[in-house]
């Protein structure tokens, strides 16, 4: 389905992707156009640690739940809605300077690991640059990208923030509650990956905060969603 909920997110991802795997040399010319734009994207990506990857995806995957939660705080009357968007909204935003700083960290260990190989006569594409790997590995690296983001775009599959914002009522309260525990499953489906194959100690914890807090906040809209809408 069209919605500018699940695009703006994409958008988001991609220009994360190019801004933290150092997008200079992936930019495409004027005369490739969009198409070359984002195949070099996609290289970067799959060039990433699963650590970096993680982050940078989990930032626009926030965002969606901040900019649905920002809605709720306009559409809805019940203050168990408002009291939980707003502490969405103060949480997943802190997160995402935590996320944001790690990402530019990993970037920068990468540029200078990169840096360093080169030195030794390994070279930017030789045999040094996948030996080493990335953070973790090429297996952590290569395997990882699509499946993150084919799984967090999965998650975008829903109603979109464009439809959820014609809503009022009952109306909106139920289809909110829906939308935001499959977009906190997705949140903790992502961070359950970070620590299996993640091994960058800050971004692992955060990755077991999100799954508790998120968890939590997902039995508690489950119990809402019965007791406010079961016949």
């Amino acid at each position: 389905m069209t919605s500018t909920f699940k695009h703006l997110a994409a958008g988001t991802a991609l220009a994360l992707a190019l801004s933290s795997a150092g997008a200079a040399a992936a930019v495409a010319s004027p005369a490739h156009g969009p198409a070359s734009a984002q195949m070099s994207s996609e290289r970067h990506m799959r060039h990433m640690s699963h650590d970096h990857h993680f982050a940078v995806m989990m930032i626009p995957h926030h965002q969606g739940a901040i900019d649905m939660a920002e809605l709720a705080l306009e559409k809805s009357d019940r203050p168990e809605v408002r009291d939980l968007a707003e502490k969405i909204i103060e949480v997943q935003t802190e997160e995402i300077e935590q996320l944001q700083a790690a990402a530019d960290r990993l970037a920068a260990e990468k540029d200078e690991d990169r840096h360093r190989h080169g030195r030794h006569g390994h070279g930017h594409h030789g045999h040094g640059h996948h030996g080493h790997g990335h953070h973790g590995g090429q297996g952590h690296g290569g395997g990882m990208g699509g499946d993150m983001h084919g799984g967090m775009m999965g998650g975008m599959d829903g109603m979109g923030l464009e439809e959820l914002a014609k809503l009022s009522g009952d109306e909106f309260d139920k289809a909110f509650l829906e939308e935001m525990i499959a977009h906190h499953r997705m949140a903790v489906e992502m961070a359950r990956m970070e620590l299996q194959m993640g091994t960058d100690p800050e971004l692992r914890a955060m990755a077991e905060t999100m799954i508790e807090d998120q968890q939590a906040e997902i039995e508690l809209m489950q119990g809402w969603l019965e007791e406010w809408f079961t016949a």
